[in-house]
């Protein structure tokens, strides 16, 4: 059986990480395998902690942050030493019944992280790879496979009102629902979800759920 260590960890014991940010001053947090949690005040949003985090760090700079399905987080950061800019890819989790709400996992491109959801503007801002800091390939291979979801992100069909689609996986959202199905209103990225009933027919639920669809691959049903 494994044996989890929980360790609360100083501001000088961070700056020894492998990734070497700042972190804030004066605040616990824990570290558990390979998870850094704390408490986040709820009016600091997560893009607005990391842009703080890196304003005081002396070799880091952070240049832009995307959120994608408040899960991954990817920054372009720029090396001050050596002028390149590679991307720091981190994964996030929340947990509001806990006074550590809040906790990421960081890595780099060069890890060939399996998150590769890297949106267009922050890949524009990366410096090209250097060959002998990627021997493994895996950092090459990860923008590869962003850019192709980008590319391929850009060739799907319009969703016109009234069309009835389907995601690749079902969607978690807050208020406990689960849905693959749904049908586009006359709003921007609104969408009422849609089950299907015991004969096979979909029922269009009164409810609304906003969706930026174009960061979830789908395919439209009926038109």
């Amino acid at each position: 059986m494994g044996i989890k260590m929980t360790l609360t960890i100083s501001f000088k014991e961070i700056l020894k990480s492998t990734l070497p940010f700042y972190l804030l001053n004066n605040i616990n947090k824990k570290l558990i395998m390979g998870w850094t949690t704390f408490h986040k005040p709820n009016h600091i949003s997560p893009s607005q902690y990391f842009h703080g985090e890196f304003s005081s760090e002396p070799n880091h700079e952070l240049l832009d942050i995307a959120i994608v399905k408040r899960v991954t987080a990817y920054m372009a950061v720029r090396i001050k030493s050596t002028g390149q800019v590679i991307c720091y890819v981190y994964m996030l989790t929340y947990n509001n019944k806990d006074y550590y709400n809040f906790g990421y996992k960081p890595m780099t491109e060069y890890s060939g992280p399996y998150q590769r959801e890297c949106p267009e503007r922050i890949l524009k801002l990366l410096s090209p790879i250097v060959e002998e800091d990627d021997q493994s390939g895996w950092a090459r291979q990860w923008r590869e496979e962003c850019w192709n979801r980008i590319r391929n992100n850009k060739n799907k069909p319009k969703i016109n009102v009234g069309d009835v689609i389907r995601t690749s996986s079902k969607l978690n959202f807050t208020n406990g629902g689960e849905y693959d199905l749904f049908k586009k209103t006359d709003r921007i990225n609104v969408f009422n979800p849609v089950i299907v009933d015991k004969d096979g027919e979909f029922v269009v639920l009164s409810s609304t759920i906003r969706l930026t669809i174009k960061k979830f691959d789908y395919s439209i049903l009926n038109s």
